[in-house]
């Protein structure tokens, strides 16, 4: 990776170092079933950038850094989970729409529309050429309904985490167990003897727990709509 230092940067290494230990753990695995299942592909990344982001906001004591250092986590955490829903819904329309015939571009913008809308409401306000904004997403073409994985795995890996934060050390021989597993089981059960049950809606609500307490801590911090920056610039 170019590694320049910045905050972007550092959270980024956490997240690469996290695919590493991943594959590190899985090497026992034999080459068919060593790749971890694509939900769940993003579980080491995403925690250990979580682990990442709260060291530094355990040591960070400059406010503009802090909520920018929020504002990174909060947005890629619903870009991923929220956005992602919004194209996985979209596909969902188009196929169902496409069983009573062919779909012309304006109808197929329509739909865009319409979902977005969804997640936006009123506090964004869509161009007209962006009711073609679904042609520049290849995974509609060449990955369909590959965009419900994101979301999926940003909340189990965000779900394992606040289990974590839970149990502390203890739950860490469970975690390490999940990550050595690979690919050698379906999702469903590699969690399963993580000690989470994917039926159970706590289990997701735990992810959802994670993504609002940083917004509540976000807003903790003040003014922040006035100093809230993107140090990626």
């Amino acid at each position: 990776m170019n590694y320049t230092g910045n905050l972007r940067d550092v959270l980024t290494l956490a997240h690469e170092m996290g695919h590493g230990i991943h594959f590190y753990l899985a090497r026992k695995q034999s080459l068919m079933n060593f790749d971890a299942p694509l939900t769940l592909a993003e579980t080491a990344s995403v925690f250990g950038e979580l682990v990442m982001t709260q060291a530094l906001l355990r040591e960070e004591r400059d406010l503009t850094v802090r909520l920018a250092l929020l504002c990174i986590e909060i947005e890629d955490m619903i870009a991923t989970v929220f956005r992602q829903n919004v194209l996985t819904r979209f596909e969902q329309q188009v196929y169902r729409k496409r069983r009573e015939g062919l779909l012309t571009g304006e109808e197929i913008g329509e739909l865009w529309w319409q979902a977005n809308a969804r997640l936006f409401g009123d506090a964004v306000e869509m161009i007209p050429e962006y009711r073609y904004g679904w042609g520049y997403i290849s995974h509609f073409i060449h990955s369909r309904f590959y965009c419900y994985s994101y979301i999926f795995g940003e909340l189990a890996s965000l779900a394992l985490f606040q289990k974590y934060e839970e149990e502390g050390p203890s739950f860490l021989g469970q975690l390490i167990r999940l990550l050595e597993r690979g690919g050698s089981g379906t999702p469903h059960d590699l969690l399963k003897e993580a000690g989470v049950d994917v039926e159970q809606a706590d289990f997701w609500e735990k992810g959802f727990r994670v993504i609002g307490g940083l917004i509540d801590e976000l807003k903790s911090l003040g003014p922040w709509e006035r100093i809230c920056v993107d140090p990626r610039g």
